[in-house]
């Protein structure tokens, strides 16, 4: 149903005709106790690259409806959300933590000075993030666009410790980027990198995880990662906007392999 890189269903019927997940991209619901969080993923172009409109509401709920007008949410949060091991705090409270963080890493500061984490990459209780480079990298041995960008994940792991290969790779869905870039004004990098890492935390998915010392942890090292990988595709010649967005595509597929949760289950709040 993918000819010429359009959906064929898109095209004849509308985003009506197309499954219920299709629909939902690129936008998530997660229910809190203050309303309905719409969150986004960072894979395509549009949403990292350019003149970025803001989220229009109506557009949100069409994709998100599940038919009769019902929303679906993927997670509800309770009215206490847990600080760390030990304690928890109330939802408003949280989100009087949450709000500094996500307004400096929408201004593009340094993710572990927003964050107020160690720069780099959080001590393991079991393994080494070298283990994890190498898992990557074996996982990255498909000949695909999906195989590709999990290497280049172990490749940014290994920029993020002072290991960096000396070879380069084929950059997935590069001509993808080729074409947004043509059609995109200049935006600056850290903002590409700054906006992922503050829907990581707005989604609330790290709930899952832990607790919010640990999510900003673990945010922080998504965003050494991606710096490390921008900084490398600079390096090899791309818009420093671009180096960002396809580096966020990077680390955003890497982080959704079940692996990683194996990873950051035994990371340490830093």
């Amino acid at each position: 149903m993918l000819q010429d890189g359009i959906c064929t269903l898109h095209a004849r019927g509308g985003p009506s005709a197309k499954p219920a997940m299709c629909r939902r991209f690129p936008f998530e619901l997660v229910g809190t106790p203050q309303g309905g969080r719409v969150t986004t993923s960072h894979r395509c172009p549009c949403r990292t690259l350019g003149n970025r409109p803001l989220l229009a509401v109506a557009e949100a709920e069409a994709s998100l409806s599940a038919g009769a007008g019902r929303l679906r949410a993927i997670q509800m949060v309770r009215a206490r959300l847990p600080l760390s091991a030990r304690t928890s705090a109330s939802f408003d409270t949280y989100v009087a933590l949450e709000s500094p963080i996500l307004e400096k890493l929408g201004q593009g500061e340094p993710p572990y000075e927003a964050l107020g984490v160690t720069q780099g990459l959080p001590r393991l209780r079991v393994g080494s993030w070298m283990d994890a480079a190498s898992t990557y990298l074996r996982m990255g041995s498909e000949p695909s666009r999906a195989g590709h960008a999990l290497k280049w994940f172990g490749i940014g792991l290994l920029d993020a410790l002072g290991a960096a290969p000396a070879a380069s790779h084929p950059r997935p869905w590069r001509d993808v980027f080729d074409k947004a870039e043509a059609d995109s004004a200049r935006e600056q990098a850290a903002l590409v990198i700054g906006d992922y890492l503050a829907d990581e935390l707005w989604g609330l998915l790290w709930l899952q995880r832990g607790a919010f010392d640990k999510a900003r942890s673990v945010t922080g090292a998504l965003g050494c990662i991606a710096s490390a990988l921008a900084m490398r595709l600079v390096n090899e010649g791309a818009r420093p906007d671009r180096a960002a967005a396809e580096a966020v595509l990077i680390v955003e597929t890497g982080a959704s392999q079940p692996v990683w949760r194996l990873i950051i289950d035994s990371a340490w709040p830093t």
